[in-house]
């Protein structure tokens, strides 16, 4: 017997099912709106263990306190991470009243939509009324390089104790997101001439007595051959540029890494530059030094609240190859030979404790300022409404955390800083365009007086 479908039925099932798949799209995308539209500032809240807040403050920062517990508050979700390390970090800014922290969890996590990581950096900015300077350095950093810096903001609180605005950052490793090495004797190295031999083991080269300290290695069983192994390459390269054997020089050095931490950390006006916070990397024998990447911009972009530099450090004219070596109470800066790079090494050796002016020999070099001009035009002039832009902005998205942060903590006025801020980046670009942009190719005279 022939048998009539009923289509009304098949009809109201595929309706039905129809207004369920819509419904469920309303509630995606509803939730996709209320996240993309979300303003406020992700929370951090860790309680410890095994110690107070006042205990891991007034102790030495390298105390590591285990056995934490961190909870993430952010985009609508809580996420909780038992077995937590956390140490102080920073040399200067471990001795001010707001703590920056470095995080070590149990496994590689992504925090704040960042890349997968064990170990994260808590920074605490209390030097910039801005707390702009570090993320807009990385911002800066991340247009120049192929070795991006993620970091991005939240508001803390330890055992109760609200903290105010920190950024959360991804810390320099070798990691193939930053910096990729696969050799056995692949090297991450800090420069730092003020506070290296704090460390346990240091190394100093030959001539200037720049001081070198193991950042981060590709095989921990390997790290003293690594070591001697760059600095053999540093030392070389050091002796051939004090000496003005410029043709051999980029056979031992990355040129292109070079001219791009020489942009970024004059473009920056980072007052650290070329005496702290400097890394390089070399991925084993046959490789060559490179510079870089930059990093821990806090103390740039014009930063007075940072210390007793003169004027012309924070002045967005400066080039802070050429400034850092014209002191005339220093007693190393030697009359009519260029500008202060000269030095005389011998009997001088202390004039050399805080600063290295290998930078300022580089920019003495012709085919070393072709690359820097290359760099500039190619990746950085023609960016100013976009930085300038990004700088507004993340001003608009932290303000209100930024604000009661700096009550907090008896800081400067927010609105006020990033004004400064703004105009002092606004000018620096009227700068670089003018030195490596093609209008003017020349160097800034020296001040007559620093």
């Amino acid at each position: 017997m022939l048998v009539k479908k009923d289509y009304s039925k098949l009809g109201w099932l595929f309706l039905i099912i129809v207004l369920c798949l819509f419904v469920v799209v309303i509630i995606v995308v509803g939730a996709l709106y209320k996240e993309s539209n979300d303003k406020s500032i992700p929370r951090m809240d860790i309680v410890l263990k095994n110690a107070s807040l006042g205990e891991v403050n007034d102790n030495n920062k390298e105390i590591i306190y285990k056995d934490n517990t961190v909870t993430l508050s952010s985009y609508g979700k809580e996420d909780v991470f038992n077995s937590v390390e956390l140490k102080g970090r920073g040399n200067y800014s471990w001795v001010v009243e707001k703590k920056s922290y470095n995080l070590r969890f149990p496994g590689k996590i992504s925090l704040l939509r960042m890349g997968r990581h064990r170990k994260w950096g808590l920074i605490a900015n209390y030097l910039d009324d801005t707390a702009l300077r570090n993320d807009v350095g990385h911002y800066i950093s991340n247009l120049m390089t192929n070795h991006p810096i993620l970091g991005d903001y939240l508001e803390l609180t330890i055992d109760g104790q609200d903290l105010g605005l920190y950024y959360l950052s991804e810390l320099a490793s070798i990691r193939k997101d930053f910096i990729d090495m696969k050799d056995p004797l692949g090297v991450l190295v800090e420069f730092d001439k003020v506070y290296c031999k704090d460390e346990e083991y240091y190394y100093e080269s030959e001539t200037l007595k720049d001081c070198m300290s193991l950042k981060d290695v590709v095989d921990d069983n390997n790290s003293k051959i690594a070591m001697d192994n760059f600095m053999d390459g540093y030392n070389e390269f050091e002796k051939m540029l004090i000496e003005g054997y410029y043709e051999d020089i980029f056979n031992l050095i990355d040129k292109e890494s070079w001219a791009e931490y020489f942009l970024l950390s004059e473009f920056t006006g980072n007052i650290d530059a070329y005496t702290t916070s400097w890394l390089f990397y070399k991925n084993g024998t046959e490789d060559k030094i490179h510079s870089g990447p930059g990093w821990d911009f806090d103390a740039g972009f014009g930063n007075r609240n940072w210390g007793d530099w003169p004027d012309g450090f924070y002045d967005p004219n400066t080039i802070m190859a050429r400034v850092k070596f014209s002191f005339s109470e220093r007693g190393d800066y030697i009359e009519g030979k260029k500008m202060g790079c000269r030095y005389e090494t011998e009997g001088n050796e202390m004039s050399l404790n805080y600063v290295s002016p290998i930078m300022c020999y580089m920019i003495d070099i012709p085919e070393f300022n072709d690359e820097v001009s290359r760099l500039y035009k190619e990746r950085l002039m023609d960016k100013r409404d976009e930085t300038l832009n990004y700088i507004r902005n993340r001003a608009s998205y932290i303000r209100e955390a930024a604000i009661r942060n700096n009550e907090m903590w008896g800081k400067g006025d927010f609105d006020k800083a990033v004004e400064y801020l703004v105009w002092w980046v606004d000018k620096r670009f009227d700068l670089f365009d003018e030195l490596y942009g093609g209008k003017r190719t020349e160097f800034l005279e020296e001040p007559s007086e620093v």
